[in-house]
């Protein structure tokens, strides 16, 4: 197989539409816990649940072009939305994806109604360690059995630092750290946000570092009014450039932190520069091992869709 570049991993089609292994879509801003190094900035942006309405046009306008494997309720924490129930349901209808996932912290489970759980097709929890002993697992699984999904529990002891407080004017680094970025070729972790589809999870939550120029909307594609938007998207997940968010990002390639929770709601700035919060491993390394990677998953979706 000769050289392929990693950009182009996600541009496969299934009859008219674009073939995805994931979308995912931010209920909500807010969230119970204050993680440090929280790759959507949540202890530092507004909060804001998202409409039962935005969600049903968002979706019903990106299923036209888009068809994913998983849809993935995130955050924030989904389970603080009020009208969880109703956005599940809302999700099931729109058709854009076989499975319906959420992803939770899990600590709210206590006080969740069973019946809001109903419609999902699978529930990630992951498991902090300050989070640990606050986890029901029992709990959880007496509700996967009640509401009939299966549930997939992650533990995880640390973060990636991902976001940058300044930006990193060193385009040379910016394309490298884009060429590594799992978050955009292999992750899975497109996201569907106001009335847009961005090619990784942070850059909708990095706005307010750009200027006021419309960089954040160029980061995305418009779904709405948009006469074009299939071949928007195929030209946008295969071109090899960053977005403008990827200036405030290290994408997968920093270093990563034990996890801990914040005292204060507002996150401390930090005034390492990018290199300093890069993994040790050269940045070419990692470009290799993620063709590597990128090579295999193209094989898998290619021979699911032949």
């Amino acid at each position: 197989m000769r050289a392929l570049e990693p950009h182009a991993a996600f541009v496969i089609s299934s009859g008219l539409r674009i073939s995805r292994p994931s979308v995912e879509v931010n209920l909500g801003t807010s969230c119970n816990l204050r993680c440090e190094l929280c790759d959507h900035g949540v202890p530092r942006v507004r909060k804001s649940p998202l409409l039962l309405g935005e969600l049903s046009r968002d979706l019903q306008a990106a299923a036209a072009v888009i068809a994913a494997a998983e849809l993935r309720l995130v955050g924030g924490e989904p389970l603080l939305h009020p009208q969880l129930h109703e956005l599940i349901q809302a999700a099931r209808r729109s058709g854009i994806a076989e499975k319906i996932v959420l992803m939770t912290n899990g600590v709210l489970a206590k006080i969740i109604k069973p019946e809001s759980l109903e419609g999902l097709d699978v529930v990630v929890v992951t498991v902090y360690p300050s989070t640990r002993s606050a986890v029901d697992v029992d709990l959880l699984r007496g509700l996967a059995r009640r509401c009939g999904f299966a549930l997939e529990l992650r533990y995880t002891p640390s973060f990636r630092h991902t976001l940058l407080d300044t930006i990193n004017r060193d385009s040379a680094l910016v394309q490298k750290i884009y060429r590594t970025c799992g978050l955009a070729h292999v992750f899975a972790c497109h996201t569907i946000h106001n009335g847009r589809y961005y090619k990784c999870s942070p850059a909708p939550f990095l706005q307010d570092r750009l200027d006021a120029g419309g960089e954040a909307l160029r980061d995305g594609v418009a779904l709405h009014d948009n006469q074009s938007l299939r071949q928007e998207l195929v030209d946008y997940l295969a071109c090899p450039h960053p977005l403008n968010a990827c200036r405030y990002c290290l994408g997968t390639a920093g270093k990563t932190k034990r996890h801990r929770q914040l005292a204060s709601v507002a996150a401390p700035r930090q005034d390492l520069t990018p290199t300093e919060k890069l993994l040790a491993t050269s940045l070419d390394r990692l470009v290799d091992r993620l063709v590597v990677r990128w090579r295999r998953a193209i094989e898998w979706r290619w021979s699911r869709h032949a």
